[in-house]
C-alpha cells in the first residue's frame, strides 16, 4: 500500500492548484477564434499539469510504502559430512541409502515447510553434496552459522544429522543456539566398544630452544585389551629413540607417558609416537602420531623494571608471555643490578632506569613527575585526563582489519595531564581524542634514532581494553597482538639482508601456504621491480617453480593443495647484475583427526536434544521424526515493511514534464496565433 504525503500541510496542494490554474487561464484565455479552441485546451492542460507538479513539489512530498512477506515455518538440517561416519559406520550404513532417506525426509517436510540442507566439517555449505569427504567436524561453527542467518526467521525446528564425534572448536553444549525452536539429532555411526588402544594425546611446546631437553607427554586409552603389554615408543627419522611399556590392568583405563627429548638441531624437527598395535585390533589409524617441534637458538628475555604496582603490568606480563618466544623478568628498579646483558629489551614502567643501550619502551603515567631523554621529555602535572583512542596512519607494522571496528568500542583510557615533546622522527599508533576532539598527543609512538629503536606509551589503563576484549571474545588475541608486534618491532635485531621472506613452517594439508617477500635496493627502500620466483622441493625430489605476486610495497604467493610432507625451497631475485637468494623449509602435516575416535558419541547428541528441548533418532526412525514434526504448531509469520522514498526521486515524472513542455512549445510554434 502507497501513501502520498508531504512535509508541509496537505491543504497547501488548493493553493498548487489555484496557482496552477491561475497561469494557464492567464495564458490561454485570450481572445481566440474558435478554431483553435480544441487546441487551446489541450495547452490549458498540459500548462496546467506542468505548473501543478512543479509547485507540488516545493512542498516535498514523498511516498509512504507498506508491504507485507509471509515466510513458511522453516525447518534446518545440517548433515555432518565428516568422514569419521563413513569409515566407523556399522556395515549396513551406505552413502546412496543415506542419501535416498534425507531426500525422502526433506521431500515429505517440503510439503508443510520451507527445507534449508547444510553440510558442516571442514566447511559449512548450503545444499552441499553429502559425501562424507570432510577431515573435520565443527559443530560450533555450524550453529553460529545457523544462528546468523535465521535466528529472527521463522524457524520451528532444527535437525543435525551426526554420529556425535567433534574434534574442532568447543563443546556443542556451550556453542551459540539462539532458536526458542527445538533441535532433533539423528544418531549415525556405531557406538560399541573395540578392542583399541587409542593414541588419545600428545601434549608438547612447539617450540624449543638449543640445549634444552623438551618434555612429551603421551596419554594412550587401553580398551577391552585386559593383560595386554602396552608398548609406546619415540622414533626421529626412522630411528627409535625411546620406548616404555606397561602391562594393561583393567578393561578400560587411561595410561599417561613422559618422555624427555634433547634438543639437538636447530630447525624443524619431526617425531613420530607409536603404540604397538595388537592382535585383532581393527582401528589402527589412532595409533600413530607425528609431532612438529620447531628448535630456536635462544628464548629472548625481556626485562620490565618499575617501583609501583599497577594493573597494566599484570595486562602486559600476560600479553608478553603468550608469545613463546619470549620470557619476561619483572624486578624492582631497586633491586636491579644494572646489568642488561641477557636482555633483548628493556619495559620502563613509570620509572627511570640506568642507562643504556638495549631499546626501551617507556609507559609513562602519574607514579613518574618527569623524565629527560634524547628523543623525548616528559613533565606531569599530577592529573589525569580520560581519552579514547583513535587511528593514526601507520606503516611500522600491520594490526588485523578486526581493529578498525574494535578501536571504536574501547573503554577510554587515562592520560596524565603532562608536557610531552617529541623531539626525533616519530610514528604513532593511535591518538588520544579528548571530550570529542581528536588532539596530535599519542596513545604509543615508535623512535628509531641513530638505529636505536624505543617506544613511549602515554596511556594507564590498558588492563581494561584487555578485560573488555575476554568479555566481548572469550579470548585476548588482539590485545595480545598490539603488545607483543609492539615488543616484537623493538626486540628484532636490525636484519640488513636485501631479499627477505616470511612464512609460517607448519600448516595442515587442508591451508594455504602465505609466503611473503620483501626486496631493498641499495638506499634500503623497499622496492617491487624485479621479479621474485621461488623453486619448492618436495621430499621426492620434484621441483615446482612459482613467480610471486607483485604488491604495492612486497610480494605475495598463495599455495594452496600441498601434499603432506616436508619441503624445501630455493627463492631467489636478480637486481643490478647481483643475484639475491633466501632458503628455507616447511612442512605440511597430515590432518587425521577424523581417523583418531572410532566410536561414534552418541550421548552428546543426545544431551543436545534434551538442553533445546528436541529427541534423538535413529536413521532407521525418521517416520518417528516426521510425526514428531507434524506435531509442531506452526503458522506464517508475516513481515510488515514499511519505506519512505521523496516524490522527486521518481525520474518518470520529469521525463513525463519534459515531454508536456516539448509538446506545448512545439503546437505554439506551429500555431503562431496561440
Amino acid at each position: 500500500m502507497n501513501v502520498i504525503t508531504t512535509e508541509w500541510s496537505m491543504f497547501w496542494i488548493l493553493g498548487c492548484i489555484a496557482l496552477a490554474f491561475f497561469l494557464s487561464f492567464l495564458l490561454y484565455s485570450k481572445r481566440l477564434s474558435t478554431s483553435f479552441k480544441s487546441t487551446r485546451s489541450i495547452l490549458f492542460a498540459l500548462r496546467f499539469i506542468t505548473v501543478f507538479l512543479l509547485s507540488f513539489f516545493l512542498l516535498k512530498p514523498f511516498i509512504n510504502s507498506q508491504s507485507v512477506l509471509k515466510e513458511q515455518p522453516i525447518v534446518t538440517i545440517g548433515i555432518d559430512n565428516s568422514s569419521s561416519i563413513i569409515e566407523h559406520s556399522n556395515s549396513p550404513f551406505t552413502k546412496d541409502d543415506f542419501n535416498n532417506n534425507i531426500n525422502s525426509l526433506i521431500e515429505e517436510l517440503s510439503d508443510d515447510f520451507d527445507v534449508e540442507q547444510y553440510t558442516f566439517g571442514e566447511q559449512i555449505k548450503r545444499g552441499g553434496d553429502v559425501n562424507f569427504s570432510d577431515r573435520l567436524t565443527d559443530f560450533s561453527a555450524y550453529f553460529n552459522e545457523i544462528s546468523d542467518l535465521y535466528s529472527n526467521r521463522n524457524v520451528v525446528a532444527n535437525i543435525v544429522v551426526s554420529d556425535g564425534i567433534y574434534n574442532s572448536s568447543s563443546n556443542p553444549l556451550y556453542a551459540n543456539y539462539s532458536f526458542d525452536a527445538p533441535l532433533y539429532t539423528v544418531l549415525l555411526g556405531d557406538t560399541s566398544q573395540k578392542r583399541d588402544v587409542e593414541l588419545s594425546t600428545v601434549s608438547y611446546n612447539e617450540l624449543a630452544y638449543f640445549g634444552n631437553t623438551f618434555p612429551l607427554k603421551v596419554s594412550v586409552l587401553a580398551q577391552n585389551c585386559l593383560d595386554e603389554n602396552l608398548s609406546v615408543s619415540v622414533w626421529e627419522n626412522d630411528v627409535k629413540i625411546k620406548e616404555e611399556q606397561v602391562k594393561v590392568n583393567s578393561t578400560n583405563t587411561q595410561y599417561y607417558f613422559d618422555f624427555f627429548m634433547d634438543a639437538k638441531k636447530i630447525g624443524i624437527q619431526k617425531y613420530t609416537i607409536k603404540v604397538k598395535p595388537l592382535d585383532k585390533e581393527k582401528n589402527t589409524f589412532n595409533n600413530q602420531k607425528d609431532i612438529y617441534i620447531d628448535v630456536l637458538k635462544s628464548k629472548q628475555k625481556i626485562l620490565l623494571l618499575s617501583d609501583i604496582t599497577h594493573p597494566d603490568i599484570s595486562a602486559l606480563s600476560n600479553a608478553i608471555e603468550s608469545n613463546k618466544n619470549y620470557r619476561l623478568i619483572v624486578e624492582s628498579i631497586d633491586d636491579f643490578d644494572g646489568n642488561y646483558q641477557a636482555y633483548s629489551l628493556v619495559i620502563a614502567f613509570q620509572t627511570t632506569i640506568p642507562e643504556t643501550d638495549l631499546p626501551v619502551f617507556y609507559f609513562l603515567g602519574n607514579s613518574i613527575t618527569s623524565i629527560q631523554m634524547d628523543w623525548f621529555s616528559y613533565e606531569s602535572k599530577n592529573s589525569l585526563n580520560e581519552v579514547i583512542a583513535t587511528y593514526t596512519p601507520f606503516s611500522l607494522f600491520s594490526l588485523d582489519e578486526k581493529w578498525d571496528e574494535f578501536l571504536q568500542q574501547l573503554p577510554p583510557l587515562y592520560s596524565p595531564l603532562s608536557a610531552l615533546e617529541l623531539y626525533s622522527e616519530h610514528s604513532s599508533l593511535f591518538s588520544q581524542s579528548v571530550l570529542g576532539i581528536e588532539t596530535e598527543k599519542p596513545i604509543i609512538s615508535f623512535s628509531k634514532q641513530n638505529g636505536q629503536r624505543n617506544a613511549l606509551c602515554t596511556v594507564e589503563g590498558l588492563w581494561k581494553w584487555r578485560l573488555f576484549e575476554f568479555m566481548k571474545t572469550k579470548d585476548h588475541k588482539l590485545f595480545n597482538e598490539l603488545i607483543n608486534k609492539s615488543i616484537q618491532f623493538l626486540a628484532v635485531k636490525d636484519d640488513k639482508r636485501s631479499f627477505r621472506l616470511r612464512y609460517d613452517k607448519l600448516i595442515f594439508e587442508n591451508e594455504p601456504l602465505f609466503i611473503e617477500a620483501d626486496f631493498y635496493n641499495s638506499n634500503f627502500e623497499l622496492i617491487t621491480s624485479p621479479e621474485v620466483s621461488i623453486i619448492i622441493t618436495d621430499e621426492n625430489g620434484a621441483d615446482f617453480p612459482y613467480t610471486f605476486n607483485k604488491l604495492d610495497n612486497n610480494y605475495s604467493l598463495e599455495l594452496e593443495q600441498l601434499d603432506v610432507g616436508n619441503y624445501f625451497f630455493n627463492s631467489t631475485v636478480n637486481h643490478d647484475g647481483k643475484k639475491y637468494l633466501n632458503k628455507g623449509q616447511f612442512s605440511v602435516l597430515e590432518l587425521e583427526v577424523e581417523k583418531m575416535n572410532s566410536r561414534a558419541n552418541h550421548q552428546l547428541l543426545y544431551s543436545l536434544s534434551r538442553k533445546y528441548n528436541g529427541k534423538s533418532f535413529y536413521l532407521s526412525e525418521l517416520n518417528n521424526l516426521k510425526s514428531e514434526l507434524n506435531k509442531i504448531e506452526s503458522s506464517v509469520l508475516s513481515y510488515i515493511t514499511k519505506s519512505q522514498n521523496d516524490l522527486i526521486n521518481l525520474r518518470w515524472i520529469f521525463i513525463l514534464l519534459f515531454v508536456f513542455l516539448i509538446i506545448e512549445w512545439f503546437v505554439r510554434k506551429r500555431n503562431t496565433n496561440i
